[in-house]
């Protein structure tokens, strides 16, 4: 195991990946040809219901961090 300082988590890279999850579904589900059964269609908001709440948490302690420096 590696010794000194801790790896800190790079909350930025949370927000951009939840905002890509975000617009792939998005654009997913604007240019969809056919209307998806209700169990597509669910899974669909659900994804984009933990990128919203993944991408504020990873916002709000990315601000954390840059007041603590």
């Amino acid at each position: 195991m590696i010794q000194g300082k801790a790896r800190r988590p790079n909350w930025g890279l949370t927000v951009a990946m939840s905002a890509a999850a975000i617009t792939w579904q998005v654009y997913d589900m604007a240019t969809a040809t056919e209307a998806p059964s209700t169990g597509v269609l669910t899974l669909q908001w659900i994804v984009i219901l933990c990128a919203l709440v993944g991408g504020g948490g990873g916002f709000v302690m990315w601000v954390k961090q840059a007041a603590q420096k």
